[in-house]
């Protein structure tokens, strides 16, 4: 196992042939996986690129794994500082991951790779956040031993609605009744027109126009300047990362721009991409004048019928955990945070704290019960 460092945008672009190769070989990837989201993101939103570090494993001279980390200092209780190899934390990664290939997948692969890492980097701690908890889904959680290993350590994250494909109409029964009803009287009311126009734009050359109409109408509603301000459009540093992210995909037959209109007017769109047998539904938004016809809804039940019907989709992912796309009968696919401890001073310190976690959180479960009884008994207040 032969170990290279590779820090910020350009230790990215030096791995960008390996990546890409890499990328190609692996199973259910995702974009925390793909080099176009990576290479975007430093470009236009990563606050600080050089922080980030791409190790990079090679075996007979072939690239076996690329794990990105951000490198930080974190301050523990005022009393000492830990080193941390984390995973990225932020909210255009859901789900980051390691890359391995399938077949160096095995429980000893992180703990052997940390152990060798230690010869070149100074570490206390790695942290593994918001993987998705099923091997199918993560590499890490495949390279990872069982958490009986003494210093690791797990808690629970929030996880993301996946919805496998089937046959449409055995999708529909998944749904509640009301939905169901709800969705064929809104998507009846906008066929009505005579104009109605739904596309899937997937065509390199149509993606960029495709692509503004689509920031148009997501900036149209409350996520625009004059709402809460999260439209992509707003924001000229995100408009640039998934103007980049289109271009990328498109090239490869990966993006796709789904719009629905009326009267010559977009009333819905979405931006999606596809990376092995998996649809990401990464944005969408619809114009307000409209939000009767719920076009936002329609335009989703028309994709899930599309997708329904592709045999290259085996699920859908959203990409979120809001509350309202519970109405599409999604699986959850539960997410961990992963933390791998060092036998440095530090690193031993911090196991320590996790392995006294349980014991404080009872504590402070039996001092709050206590409390409610006797209020005088916690306080010292003599009656």
């Amino acid at each position: 196992m032969d170990i290279s460092l590779h820090f910020g945008l350009s230790g990215l672009l030096e791995l960008q042939q390996s990546w890409q190769t890499l990328e190609s070989k692996i199973n259910r990837p995702n974009h925390s996986h793909s080099f176009a989201w990576w290479q975007a993101y430093l470009e236009e939103l990563a606050s600080q690129p050089d922080e980030f570090c791409f190790i990079s494993v090679r075996q007979d001279g072939e690239t076996i794994a690329i794990c990105p980390f951000v490198t930080q200092v974190h301050r523990r209780f005022g009393l000492f500082s830990a080193r941390v190899l984390a995973s990225v934390h932020d909210p255009n990664f859901l789900f980051p991951d390691i890359m391995v290939v399938p077949q160096h997948q095995r429980p000893d692969f992180l703990p052997e790779l940390a152990k060798r890492l230690s010869r070149l980097l100074k570490w206390d701690m790695l942290v593994i956040g918001g993987v998705m908890g099923v091997l199918e889904t993560s590499h890490a959680v495949a390279c990872l031993p069982k958490l009986s290993q003494p210093r690791l350590f797990r808690e629970n994250e929030i996880g993301c609605f996946d919805v496998p494909m089937d046959d449409y109409e055995a999708y529909q029964q998944r749904l509640s009744r009301k939905d169901r009803a709800n969705l064929r009287r809104t998507t009846k009311k906008i066929e009505a027109y005579d104009d109605c126009l739904h596309q899937s734009v997937m065509e390199p050359e149509k993606i960029p126009q495709a692509l503004q109409t689509f920031l148009d109408v997501e900036a149209a509603g409350w996520k625009g300047a004059g709402g809460e301000g999260t439209a992509i459009k707003v924001n000229p540093e995100m408009t640039r990362f998934y103007e980049k992210l289109a271009a990328a995909y498109a090239a490869s037959g990966q993006c796709q721009v789904n719009l629905l209109s009326v009267e010559g007017n977009t009333i819905a769109g979405q931006f999606a991409f596809q990376l092995g047998d998996t649809l990401y539904m990464n944005k969408i938004g619809f114009n307000p004048d409209y939000s009767g016809l719920n076009p936002g809804n329609v335009l989703m039940g028309k994709q899930f019928e599309r997708y329904c019907a592709d045999p290259g989709i085996a699920r859908v992912n959203l990409m979120s955990s809001a509350h309202h796309l519970k109405k599409w009968a999604p699986d959850l696919e539960p997410s961990y945070r992963y933390y791998l401890c060092n036998t440095t001073l530090a690193g031993l310190a911090i196991t320590a704290f996790f392995r006294l976690k349980p014991w404080l959180r009872k504590a402070k479960a039996r001092l709050h019960e206590m409390k409610k009884k006797d209020p005088a008994a916690t306080t010292g207040e003599v009656s």
